[in-house]
């Protein structure tokens, strides 16, 4: 069937992800393969876009490249910087510049506009949280924050009705990636080192049981118990 960029949205996240697995696999040779089927996709959008009359791939090619030096005077300009520090307050004010000359009214416009709606959950959390924290919506310590995280927890177990839990149960995760936040860790890939840690003592688990012979409606609560701790060992 005839292809559009809406039917091909969820191949392009598919392969993000998949270059970001072979990254965190450290496999350079299926991060080049990985590589290549999102550029594919790359090929694909601008192709589709150059049927219909919108643009083509040489344009992207330009859009990268007239942002990059926009974006890096420091390198490919002679402004001098101090620091990593000047080099992001210099990105700011060009990237504040370019919305003024896209006509948008930044007295009006708020400071959360410009955080990708598409992406993960926690990384929009922290964005969301590091951004109204610039203009001083935050919290005054780690013990205040900490208090937070306990009362938002007993308001989800006070909680009653689905749509109630389900609202208490988002406060929680929300307040949670504030306090990754304030410990300078990326909630999003705390949370992705946490699954791969469980895939690998579960699938340990697995292997276990496979040696002793047995199903896994066969093992008790204490037995499942006895054997996860073992695998952490």
């Amino acid at each position: 069937r005839k292809q559009t960029h809406q039917s091909l949205t969820r191949h392009v996240i598919e392969e993000t992800y998949e270059v970001v697995e072979a990254l965190e696999e450290n496999d350079m040779e299926k991060l080049a393969d990985e590589l290549g089927d999102l550029l594919l996709q790359v090929y694909l959008h601008a192709e589709i876009a150059r049927q219909e009359g919108d643009f083509a791939i040489g344009d992207v090619f330009e859009h990268v490249n007239a942002k990059l030096i926009r974006r890096h005077p420091h390198v490919f300009g002679e402004i001098e910087v101090s620091g990593a520090e000047q080099v992001v307050q210099n990105w700011d004010e060009i990237k504040k510049q370019e919305r003024i000359a896209a006509g948008r009214d930044l007295e009006a416009e708020s400071v959360l506009v410009g955080v990708p709606q598409a992406a993960p959950a926690l990384t929009i959390a922290q964005e969301y949280q590091k951004r109204a924290a610039r203009i001083g919506f935050e919290f005054d310590s780690v013990k205040d924050l900490l208090n937070k995280v306990q009362e938002e927890i007993q308001e989800l177990q006070e909680a009653t009705s689905p749509e109630h839990k389900r609202e208490e149960m988002g406060d929680v995760l929300f307040i949670v990636a504030k306090v990754a936040r304030w410990l300078n860790i990326d909630a999003e890939e705390a949370l992705r080192e946490a699954n791969r840690k469980f895939r690998r003592r579960f699938q340990k688990v697995e292997e276990i049981m496979r040696e002793e012979g047995r199903t896994i409606g066969s093992y008790s609560s204490r037995e499942w118990e006895e054997l996860w701790e073992k695998v952490k060992e």
